[in-house]
């Protein structure tokens, strides 16, 4: 249910530039074990660390904290539950859902971001990570969103309010402000969403963003036309935060809440 091979194929070939194998030892089975760095850095580790590798625990305990941090930060194969792959002999396969969903205006590599962020590189990226997803302004401009989506409207009684900030641009400008969505129905939800307070790099005041009477369906929401564009949805199993990325009169950004 996962392209989880090529992933890791395309990963190991964007380190594949000077790579370099050492070692002549064999296992039980004539297969030589040895190490493969990438200027000075161990690709083994690596490919672990970012889940696209296991460690073979079974007969040592290489690299088995690089696996522990991937499966605590949710990264590569380790984002939903999944089969090992020493059972796939036995016909069994991936199971679990892999939750990861992101939303963004142009071309980017969420997946990639979204491995390297928990590692504290933030380089090039102007944003936030919350508990359940990640928005923010990337590389050249680009406004996204990700994490854990819901998949499924909030539901219960009353209504519900998530609170956060927004980040994005002004004419290049950096701009920056407090978000609020809320949901007057749970019964029959649609969102409410304001961007207030923003204030840009440049010491100005910008005019508060609103998008009223979204609608909402299996936890995501979408509008365009003359009064911009917004995107978004609903990030945790129990509709704990949400996020999104907008466009209009020329700002662009990202923003993201949390349940209240």
């Amino acid at each position: 249910t996962w392209a989880c091979g090529a992933a890791a194929t395309e990963a190991l070939r964007s380190r594949a530039a000077g790579m370099s194998c050492s070692g002549s030892e064999t296992d039980s089975y004539g297969r030589t074990l040895g190490v493969c760095s990438s200027g000075g850095e161990d690709l083994n580790a690596w490919l672990v660390a970012n889940g696209w590798a296991l460690a073979y625990r079974q007969y040592a305990d290489d690299y088995a904290d690089e696996e522990d941090e991937a499966r605590s930060n949710g990264r590569g194969i380790h984002r939903g539950a999944f089969v090992e792959p020493w059972d796939w002999r036995r016909g069994e396969r991936l199971g679990g859902e892999d939750t990861f969903s992101w939303v963004a205006f142009a071309s980017l590599d969420a997946g990639a971001l979204a491995d390297r962020l928990p590692r504290g590189d933030e380089s090039g990226f102007d944003g936030q990570l919350l508990d359940e997803s990640v928005f923010g302004i990337a590389g050249s401009g680009t406004a996204v969103s990700f994490g854990a989506r819901s998949g499924a409207n909030p539901a219960g009684m009353g209504g519900g309010v998530w609170r956060g900030s927004m980040v994005g641009a002004d004419a290049g400008v950096r701009i920056e402000g407090d978000a609020a969505i809320g949901i007057d129905d749970l019964a029959q939800p649609d969102l409410d969403i304001a961007f207030t307070g923003i204030v840009g790099a440049d010491g100005r005041t910008r005019a508060d963003l609103r998008w009223e009477g979204l609608s909402l369906a299996q936890g995501a929401f979408r509008s365009s036309g003359e009064g911009g564009r917004i995107e978004g949805q609903f990030y945790g199993p129990g509709h704990e935060e949400v996020g999104g990325i907008f466009e209009r009169n020329g700002m662009v950004g990202a923003f993201g809440a949390a349940k209240q």
